[in-house]
């Protein structure tokens, strides 16, 4: 199913767009999560339209890559929405909605294609389990990571389990107890992103061990 450039809409002017590069041997998809004036925030109806548009690509007989990010500099998906998160009113509605994030990071995993994000400023909470769930990283040197959600009390619950894959246990539990933020500089031990290079570069400029875009 060739699915073109489209767009599918959630709620609140927030929109997952997708791209597609046509190659000689393939297609590259780009998905961009396009919620810019809440630093991409993930609201449910968002998430909805994400899931859908990665069940789209995953139908693509060409489609041989996906880059996922956030639209604008400021932040690949700062979290999820807290305003919505505010009105949850029973445990029922609560793990609705965290079952609507696990199902963005369930998505991603089962794209028959690699699913690498491109990650430019804050990367927290929901951001950073759906960053997680990806293949690959490469992130801008002003890139922030970490769940600082913690700190009010929110605790991971949803994929914060592939955490020490990527930067070890002792480094994990930091982030999931302290609720610190970290650059991808900190990389004790283990790694946040694949590469990093400078914000607004372009990712076909970017090469793993290169030292800049």
């Amino acid at each position: 199913m060739d699915i073109g450039d489209v767009r599918l809409q959630s709620s609140d002017h927030c929109q997952v767009r997708i791209s597609r590069d046509e190659r000689p041997l393939g297609v590259v998809a780009t998905v961009t999560i396009d919620n810019a004036r809440r630093l991409n925030a993930m609201n449910g109806a968002l998430m909805g339209a994400f899931v859908d548009a990665m069940e789209k690509l995953a139908s693509e007989e060409r489609l041989r890559a996906v880059v996922l990010g956030g639209a604008g500099p400021k932040a690949f998906i700062v979290g999820a929405d807290i305003d919505e998160m505010a009105g949850i009113a029973s445990a029922s509605e609560a793990t609705a909605f965290i079952t609507r994030l696990h199902r963005c990071c369930e998505a991603i995993r089962k794209l028959p294609v690699p699913v690498i994000a491109r990650i430019q400023g804050y990367c927290f909470g929901a951001g950073l389990e759906i960053a997680t769930a990806c293949d690959a990283r490469i992130a801008s040197d002003a890139a922030l990571f970490g769940m600082p959600e913690v700190k009010l009390g929110i605790p991971s619950v949803i994929e914060a389990a592939l955490l020490p894959t990527l930067v070890g246990w002792g480094r994990a539990r930091e982030i999931m107890l302290l609720g610190e933020t970290s650059p991808p500089a900190k990389r004790s031990p283990g790694t946040w992103s694949s590469t990093s290079c400078r914000p607004h570069c372009s990712t076909r400029q970017s090469r793993p061990g290169s030292a800049g875009c």
